[in-house]
């Protein structure tokens, strides 16, 4: 018999550090499928609403470099398959 490993997907979407210090990268780890991944985009709102950045994502984990102010920032993952995840993140 063989013996082989198998690795399944949390489908997971998550952000650390958080809080973020001035300086510091964010990291958005997505544990999901390849496919899931594609043409796969992250949105950076600041807590007045309007969409400050935006990312393409190009593997399971992506950076992203806040470049505005101090405060609360809403990252929102999403695909062209309709799977979404909202992430609170805080920039201290």
């Amino acid at each position: 018999s063989c013996t082989s490993g198998i690795r399944l997907k949390s489908l997971a979407v998550k952000a650390y550090p958080n809080p973020v210090n001035r300086g510091e990268v964010v990291y958005v780890d997505a544990d999901l499928e390849d496919s899931l991944l594609k043409n796969a985009i992250i949105e950076v709102y600041n807590s007045s609403g309007v969409k400050v950045q935006e990312v393409r994502v190009a593997e399971r984990i992506t950076p992203v470099t806040l470049r505005s102010n101090s405060g609360t920032y809403i990252f929102i993952f999403r695909n062209d398959q309709g799977y979404t995840k909202e992430l609170k993140i805080i920039k201290q």
